[in-house]
């Protein structure tokens, strides 16, 4: 697949995301992947966002175990970031669990320069006591995801990634 057609997919992605969002909660928004979300009964159906977080972590896990010839490149970040947003701060803890396990693979695919982008947002997101729990829950566990995430950077750059994170769970206690 070439770049082209990963952007207009994820663009697809991207507006049924918002599209799901916006019909069944409001979104306060924030943070680097959105912020937000609701407290959801426990006896509603399932949210639509479970299938496009299942598609997009299905996609990620297969370019990680056999990479494309042409690898993702860092312009697709705002593409993923407005499809995971949602997720992200989803009620339904499946698709916080599978929005975090795409960026901890986003990680990995793309590489330090997105892991400091996410850290350094996700820490924002943390900090913010109007966010929402939901949202707060699922960027802690992406951060986590991510800093195991076998990316390919360098010793001094898991070190800083590492203390972002920590920095970020210890506002959370």
């Amino acid at each position: 697949q070439t770049s082209d057609v990963r952007q207009q997919l994820l663009g697809h992605l991207g507006n049924a995301a918002a599209r799901v969002t916006k019909e069944s909660k409001p979104s306060t928004g924030g943070g680097f992947f959105g912020g937000g979300g609701s407290d959801a009964a426990k006896d509603e159906a399932p949210s639509g966002l479970v299938n496009i977080c299942a598609a997009l972590l299905g996609s990620l896990q297969r370019l990680a175990t056999k990479p494309s010839r042409s690898a993702l490149r860092p312009e697709l970040t705002p593409a993923f970031a407005a499809v995971l947003a949602p997720c992200l701060a989803e009620p339904d803890v499946s698709v916080r669990r599978g929005a975090a396990q795409a960026v901890g693979l986003l990680g990995q695919l793309l590489g330090a320069a997105y892991a400091d982008a996410f850290s350094t947002a996700a820490a924002k997101l943390l900090t913010d006591t109007k966010a929402k729990e939901e949202a707060r829950a699922g960027h802690a566990l992406a951060l986590g995801l991510l800093l195991s995430s076998s990316a390919p950077a360098a010793a001094a750059d898991k070190h800083a990634a590492f203390g972002r994170v920590r920095s970020g769970v210890q506002l959370l206690c």
